[in-house]
């Protein structure tokens, strides 16, 4: 578009050309000609001669931080962005170029302050520039699980233009996020000021800030009104939001704790405990480290002997087309176990199941590195274990240990849930996945009360439900782990647990005393569906689905599809998606039987049934009925291949289940000794799912639930 002396300044002056740069026009207009034209480099060299003839014009700077992006100089687009605020503090544009590329290179909670700035900079007109900028600051947010900040800058975003239907898309895929607790989803809006209060003008004008996007500036002068009003709900929950949405989780976190010490309902406080909680770098205080290790190795084929003859080691096929480390892909993979294995003719038991250590790749020799075997995922409990195993099995064709490096840091519980076994040759699924719920449920009830943690200020949860002072945060406590059971898939009650420690149980809730829209989010799978009419039904189904409330979305599916006055109504389909998909694994018959009247009522509304069919051809290849899954997959074949993502989506099913390579050359089978257990992890996982068109997602993008007949909730 050509630039002529009527053009907005592209440097957020706010005026036009002919006024803050009359003798630019021409060189303008060619900058926006090469920009057209993707000539990055020679631009910005053409930028940076202008600047230094013409002395840091906001135009100029605002090209400069542009080009040095698109050709990824980010650490100089960094220095510039701090010139431009430092030449041009009032420019909300300026503050855009260092919010956005802090946010690139620091992550989105290092912007924050720079949005924040070129929102109040920008006035009641929000420049284009600036509305770009809160897309993209919101997606590193999001990325980084910064949900509550996410949520702030998307919805900030979504009010700004109505016609724009990206940030309430993003929005509504955030709200279904798998991995953010209800309690944390269900934190929306502020609260009014209580009625009567003498310091109304305060709280409002502290409210007003927060609701601009000056977030920063209102948690602060919430925190002031603290002070001055004494310990009020109100003010202690606008708190711990606007220092959400500033992605200030610290502060946060401990409005959050103080809200919680307030006098308010039980089970407010166990929630806002959680939160404190899940906003805390380590949640319950029992992190622990996870190693990495890496030793040269003498001779690889003799190396290998004797790691395939242990039978403390388990091999891993690996896949050199989805390896997904640097190049080349290893040799090959191994698991170390904590014990032998018991033999194939010994009762499936807990007690002598193997339970991995440790995992390995051994890689060949390269051009520049000899060759050597990189361990991994090596917990500081079990470091000195696996160095002996290592040593004991090894012998001398290892060379002294070259690598040992802390990755990360982890929960301990965490790791205990995640804890992958070694199941023995010839156990079934039902058998394995009943020792699994042996394991948990023994690890739930009677190992984990008695670990110290750090959140329960070094006291077991057995000690701290004696403890009143430390009663709420403990409730808290067991909302997170709860949390994190129901992330791995694990059966668990977790009223099981509370009532072993004495602790008040969540109870259902009766619609007829407590209307369901009044529900909080988290409490949701506790109402008593079969008293809801059919309207609050299908209300509370849709409101579950929003934001990814399973528990609550499969109670209200079930009853939904129970009742003969759901038929014929949209929602039945979509109650039938979701069902077939939660019965897979307790009843699989049932599963098939909602597929089944699913794809009837689709065809009976003249619609194509090869979603459903799609689902069910995985479901039968996943439960081993080969026979029903090939009938099912020439039915495809015949009828629906030529329909749009079919084709497609048949491939993303083959790749999913192993069949296929991301290439889509076939997986050769894998060569594994008859004595040679599998490595699986307790409570199911990725592989058993019921496998959706939309299940199968390019990595670093969010699943989507997939529901027929209903569309994106």
């Amino acid at each position: 578009m050509a630039v002529d002396p009527y053009s907005l300044c592209p440097g957020g002056t706010g005026e036009k050309i002919k006024f803050c740069c009359p003798d630019l026009v021409a060189e303008l207009d060619r900058i926006e000609r090469m920009l057209e034209g993707e000539q990055y480099q020679a631009c910005l060299d053409f930028v940076v001669r202008l600047d230094e003839k013409h002395g840091g014009r906001a135009c100029l700077l605002a090209a400069k931080g542009l080009l040095l992006r698109s050709l990824n100089r980010l650490n100089d687009a960094l220095a510039n962005a701090k010139e431009f605020t430092n030449r041009h503090p009032d420019n909300p544009i300026a503050w855009t170029e260092l919010a956005v590329t802090s946010a690139v290179l620091e992550g989105g909670s290092a912007a924050m302050d720079a949005l924040q700035t070129a929102l109040a900079r920008s006035g009641d007109r929000i420049p284009p520039g600036v509305y770009q900028m809160l897309g993209v600051v919101a997606s590193l947010l999001a990325a980084e699980n910064d949900y509550l900040a996410a949520r702030a800058v998307l919805t900030f975003q979504a009010l700004i233009n109505e016609r724009d239907t990206r940030p309430r898309s993003a929005l509504s895929e955030l709200n279904r996020a798998p991995q953010v607790p209800l309690w944390v989803k269900q934190l929306e809006h502020l609260l009014p000021c209580p009625n009567g209060a003498s310091w109304n003008a305060e709280f409002e004008a502290a409210r007003l800030l927060a609701l601009r996007g000056q977030w920063s500036a209102a948690g602060a002068a919430f925190a002031a009104l603290a002070e001055k009003a004494g310990d009020l709900p109100a003010i202690w929950h606008n708190l711990m939001l606007a220092r959400a949405w500033a992605a200030d989780d610290a502060g946060s976190a401990a409005a959050a704790r103080k809200y919680a010490s307030l006098d308010i309902p039980l089970e407010d406080a166990a929630e806002l405990e959680a939160l404190a909680l899940f906003l805390s770098e380590d949640g319950l205080g029992d992190w622990t480290g996870l190693y990495r290790l890496e030793y040269p190795v003498a001779d690889v084929d003799a190396l290998e002997i004797a790691l395939t003859s242990s039978p403390r080691v388990g091999t891993v096929r690996i896949d050199p087309a989805s390896w997904e480390g640097e190049p080349p892909p290893p040799r090959t993979g191994y698991v170390f176990l904590d014990r032998v294995p018991p033999d194939a003719s010994a009762d499936p038991a807990v007690d002598p199941m193997p339970l991995a250590i440790g995992r390995a790749f051994l890689f060949g020799r390269q051009t520049d590195r000899q060759p050597r075997l990189a361990v991994e995922d090596v917990s500081a409990d079990n470091l000195d274990a696996l160095k002996e195993l290592l040593a004991g099995v090894c012998g001398g064709h290892l060379g002294p240990i070259q690598v040992e490096q802390l990755d990360v840091q982890v929960s301990r519980t965490a790791l205990m849930l995640r804890q992958q076994w070694v199941s023995p040759p010839g156990i079934t699924r039902a058998q394995f996945r009943q020792l699994a719920m042996q394991y948990h449920h023994d690890f739930l009830l009677r190992q984990w009360p008695k670990i110290p943690l750090g959140a329960l200020d070094g006291k077991t949860a057995e000690e701290a439900a004696a403890d009143s002072g430390l009663r709420r945060r403990l409730l808290g406590v067991v909302l997170l782990l709860e949390f994190w059971v129901e992330r791995v898939e694990i059966p668990f009650d977790g009223n099981d647990l509370r009532t072993c420690l004495g602790l008040p149980t969540r109870d259902p809730i009766d619609p007829e005393t407590t209307p369901p829209e009044s529900i909080p989010l988290s409490r949701l799978d506790r109402l008593v569906v079969e008293k809801l009419t059919d309207e609050q039904l299908f209300a509370t189904f849709r409101r579950a689905l929003a934001f990814g409330a399973t528990a609550a979305a499969r109670k209200a599916a079930l009853a939904i599809v129970d009742r003969p006055s759901s038929v014929g109504r949209p929602e039945r389909i979509g109650a039938l998606a979701f069902a077939a998909s939660e019965e897979q694994h307790r009843d699989p018959q049932k599963s098939l039987a909602y597929l089944d009247e699913g794809r009837r009522a689709t065809v009976a509304q003249g619609n194509s049934c090869a979603q459903w069919d799609l689902m069910e051809f995985s479901l039968l290849l996943r439960i081993g009925q080969a026979d029903a899954a090939e009938r099912v997959y020439r039915h495809l074949e015949r009828n629906h291949l030529d329909e749009p993502d079919v084709a497609e989506s048949l491939a993303r099913l083959f790749t999913t289940m192993g069949f296929l390579q991301r290439d889509g050359a076939p997986v050769a089978p894998a060569a594994q000794a008859a004595d040679k257990p599998a490595i699986v992890v307790p409570g199911g996982g990725e592989a058993d799912k019921l496998w959706t068109p939309d299940s199968a997602t390019p990595a670093g993008e969010k699943p989507k639930l997939w529901t027929p007949g209903m569309g994106q909730p």
